[in-house]
């Protein structure tokens, strides 16, 4: 019964998403009224985007070669994790995707030399 009530609930969801998507692009005076979706095709542009959200789609496995072996040597390794570049809805939909600033000093090669803001 739980199962049943979050799919419906899910469901629901993604069709008010569609109808509102469908209401912005006829309300907008250009083209884009031959470009509107089916809400099979909502769907499906939905769930691949939730499928791809942290899947790192450059990684692949493979035994290296002499030449990526002496390039890993010579290159310097990054400390951090790369991050998974969400999909172009999400990354123009102008909903707070701002940088957040932070006072911590930021590591470098002059630990003397203090700079003042840094981004998260």
């Amino acid at each position: 019964m739980v199962y049943e009530n979050f799919f419906h609930l899910l469901d629901l969801v993604i069709v008010n998403a569609w109808l509102l998507n469908k209401r912005v692009k006829t309300d907008k005076k250009s083209e884009n009224k031959k470009n509107l979706m089916n809400l099979q095709k909502f769907k499906s542009e939905v769930a691949s985007c939730l499928c791809k959200m942290g899947y790192n789609q450059n990684s692949k496995r493979r035994r290296p070669s002499n030449t990526l072996i002496e390039q890993m040597f010579q290159t310097k390794r990054c400390k951090e994790i790369a991050q998974s570049i969400p999909c172009k809805d999400i990354r123009r939909d102008g909903m707070n995707h701002w940088p957040i600033w932070s006072e911590k000093r930021i590591q470098c090669k002059f630990p003397n030399k203090l700079s003042a803001k840094s981004l998260k």
